[in-house]
């Protein structure tokens, strides 16, 4: 309080009141509220004076009543109308009680829920979350006040409409209002579909607003009471989320049995691609050093995001044989990182060395779906070594992990992530193989030539080989004459001699073929080895092709390489014997 003496004279306040004008509760009108006495001011001069309260009723209006004296001047002073004593008032008080006669009074409460959503923060004032689903349950409001309560409504400015702007932010009307010191259940339950939610800090904020009842009696209101609410967001289906959101996980593939895992092994969870490879091997080709071979992922995806790729991409050859395919520098899985993303064959998880990663670019804008290429070859995996076991299928299952370094990011719950598999294996060899291939051949008719005691004498004899070769690849070779039962009977030329040679067809800068091979080899065979090739039934052509001098030969499917036996004989007829 602030007492200020406008007069040219000193004052000394002998008394000063505050006094309610109208009754407050048990005090009456002209209840003093506070008092003081004893101040001397100087002339056109003030005084701050603070006075306690205590514990007492104030009404909304009082009134001051001062009663002052003044020892004068000692020479004539002038003392106009407008001198005054003036008294300007403010308190600081805690208040326990308010006693008011309502009329129409505006009242506003404001509280916050939290708001958890797993794997999502919201920090920062732009992040939010875009339902396409979820439900606001306004389970209860209470009114603590003694006061009935009109035009309630409740408005939550981080839930918000239309443009999602500021003033789009829902509002919710409770019709009937609220009773004098009562509650209301079951209040309001709002569809929060193509909403969005925008909760700093991870909490929502909610403002209750209502507008008092006209009465003509006086009501006491306790400074503590309130007007509460209990609400819940329950439901949610994120739409679309900008926020910090931690690593989400994603199955490339069906996962058929609901365990959360895929399994390589399993059909219904795989993508299994027919290769062809094991058509070499029924060519009787075992060990091929291939070269050039790929497989290519073409990923699609509208993730506004990049991510982490593990495979498991296992080959399948025709005896039920398994061969994985891992990868090298970059793309190699470390052991931590294969339990944390397991994938699975027959039940259990593939170990680190059979799997393999890829980092992939995502989206530069959300829902705009991009294409990306990634390539498996000999310099980032072990193709050469996988291909070279001659696998009839290739079978694939992936999981990846998107932004897997978590923190700040756009994403949608209906993003596309599709991950194909192009497998190329053009046959390209490099060094050498073995082809082993048997054909039937009946041979009896040269048991004439060589039986004892036959009247046909062999001077000499040689098989003829003539071939025609359109591979880029040499072929060295050796018969094996092999009878009825399996059995080898002999084999030309022995393993002590040099095998017999063809020649490769003439190739091209890339190893293809571009002009056939063509020629003659031949290997002077004996009486008893006659006998012996008499008696087989088939032979069995035991080849070791080679890549030749340039280290790399490339095989077309039309490229062919044709062999025919014949013989030549110079033999000796005896007459009459």
């Amino acid at each position: 309080m602030t007492i200020s003496n406008d007069l040219p004279v000193p004052i000394t306040i002998d008394q000063l009141e505050i006094q309610n004008i109208e009754a407050v509760g048990q005090y009456p009108a002209g209840h003093v509220v506070a008092q003081t006495s004893g101040q001397t001011i100087a002339p056109r001069g003030s005084q701050v004076v603070s006075l306690p309260l205590g514990q007492t009723g104030v009404a909304a209006n009082v009134r001051t009543v001062a009663f002052a004296s003044s020892p004068g001047s000692s020479s004539p002073t002038r003392i106009v109308a407008s001198d005054a004593i003036r008294v300007d008032m403010s308190a600081q008080t805690e208040i326990e009680q308010i006693l008011i006669r309502p009329t129409g009074e505006s009242i506003d409460e404001g509280d916050r829920i939290a708001f958890d959503v797993p794997d999502i923060s919201m920090p920062d004032a732009s992040d939010y979350v875009e339902l396409s689903g979820g439900r606001l349950e306004i389970e209860q409001l209470t009114n603590e006040i003694d006061i009935s309560m009109n035009a309630v409504q409740i408005s939550f400015p981080g839930i918000r409409t239309g443009a999602f702007a500021v003033q789009d932010s829902l509002v919710v009307t409770i019709p009937g209002g609220l009773p004098r010191s009562g509650s209301r259940t079951n209040v309001a339950s709002v569809d929060l579909t193509d909403t969005r939610i925008y909760a700093t800090g991870d909490e929502l904020v909610y403002n209750i607003s209502a507008t008092s009842e006209t009465a003509p009696d006086i009501r006491s209101i306790s400074v503590t009471d309130r007007i509460t609410g209990s609400v819940a967001v329950t439901g949610l289906v994120a739409r679309e989320v900008f926020a910090d959101v931690a690593p989400v996980d994603v199955n490339l593939g069906t996962d058929s049995n609901g365990d959360g895992l895929l399994d390589v092994m399993i059909d219904a969870e795989a993508d299994v691609t027919q290769l062809g490879l094991d058509e070499l091997s029924s060519a009787g080709i075992s060990n091929p050093q291939l070269a050039g071979a790929e497989i290519s992922f073409e990923i699609s995806t509208d993730i506004a995001a990049d991510f982490v790729l593990y495979g498991a991409i296992v080959g399948v050859s025709d005896d039920g044989s398994n061969t994985y395919l891992g990868g090298l520098g970059a793309n190699v899985v470390s052991a931590s990182e294969s339990q944390d993303n397991p994938l699975l064959a027959n039940g259990t998880p593939v170990s680190a060395t059979d799997m393999i990663r890829l980092n992939v670019a995502g989206s530069n804008t959300v829902g705009k779906i991009v294409r990306r290429n990634l390539t498996l070859d000999e310099s980032n995996s072990t193709i050469t070594e996988f291909v070279g076991e001659l696998p009839e299928t290739i079978r694939f299952v992936g999981r990846a992990i998107v932004h897997p370094e978590g923190g700040k990011v756009r994403i949608r719950e209906d993003f596309l992530l599709d991950a194909g598999l192009n497998v190329s294996i053009p046959v390209a060899i490099r060094e050498s193989f073995n082809i082993n291939k048997e054909v039937d051949a009946d041979l009896s008719g040269l048991s004439d030539l060589s039986e004892p005691g036959s009247s046909v004498e062999v001077n000499r004899a040689e098989l003829l080989l003539d071939y025609t070769n359109g591979m880029p690849l040499g072929v060295e070779l050796r018969m094996q004459f092999v009878d009825e039962f399996g059995s080898t009977i002999l084999t030309l030329p022995n393993t002590e001699s040099a095998a017999l040679s063809v020649g490769a067809g003439a190739t091209d800068g890339n190893g293809f073929t571009t002009l056939e091979s063509a020629g003659r080899t031949s290997i002077d065979v004996t009486a008893d080895q006659l006998q012996s090739i008499s008696r087989s039934s088939s032979i069995r052509l035991d080849m070791t092709a080679n890549a030749g001098s340039s280290g790399l030969g490339r095989i077309r499917t039309d490229d062919k390489l044709e062999l025919s036996l014949s013989g030549n004989f110079d033999v000796t007829i005896n007459i009459g014997q």
